[in-house]
């Protein structure tokens, strides 16, 4: 009879189980399973074979399992919290402003000629016309815009400017002529 020793140890040397010990005859078939052991994978499952003429030592290794990590989830990104708004600042209530007082201006007032003759001209005109009419097509139809024309004519004051007409473009060829030579007068320096 020959003996059959089976060691159980961890991948460093330490025991990881009880070692196994049997005795088999020459030719006589062998079968051990191995030990579990919690978190550790053996490399043999099963130790087995034929007794030979001599005694048969044998040694089981286990290795830790591979740690399946967990998938990792998404971390939930964090809610935005509102941020505190500030609250508004009471403004200041505007200041009445003086009121305007009655006291006379320095402007010139409108003579009364020129305020009264276009009112009563003006009054004349719309009570003579019953409704006014834009586009008219008679001169029946359009009694106000006559009247108007009258209005505008005879108020606007005549101030001659229309004789002054050459003066001012006298005026402004002179002017035109002086920005001129300016122009002129350091382009002839310059090519002397």
């Amino acid at each position: 009879m020959y003996g059959l020793t089976i060691h159980y140890e961890y991948a460093n040397g330490d025991k990881a189980a009880d070692d196994h010990a049997s005795g088999y005859a020459e030719g006589e078939e062998y079968s051990v399973a191995s030990p579990s052991v919690e978190g550790y994978t053996p490399d043999a499952e099963t130790v087995s074979g034929t007794m030979g003429t001599e005694d048969v030592e044998i040694t089981v290794t286990y290795t830790k399992n591979a740690v399946e990590d967990p998938e990792p989830s998404p971390e939930p990104s964090p809610e935005p919290s509102p941020e505190p708004t500030e609250e508004p600042a009471p403004e200041p209530s505007p200041e009445p402003s003086p009121e305007p007082s009655e006291e006379p201006t320095d402007e010139p007032e409108p003579s009364e000629e020129l305020t009264e003759e276009p009112d009563e001209e003006l009054e004349e005109i719309i009570s003579d016309a019953e409704t006014p009419t834009f586009g008219a097509a008679s001169d029946d139809e359009a009694p106000l815009w006559s009247g108007l024309d009258e209005l505008l004519n005879s108020s606007v004051p005549q101030t001659g400017d229309e004789s002054r007409i050459f003066i001012w473009a006298g005026i402004s060829i002179l002017a035109i002529a002086g920005i001129a030579f300016l122009f002129v007068m350091p382009r002839k320096k310059e090519d002397k």
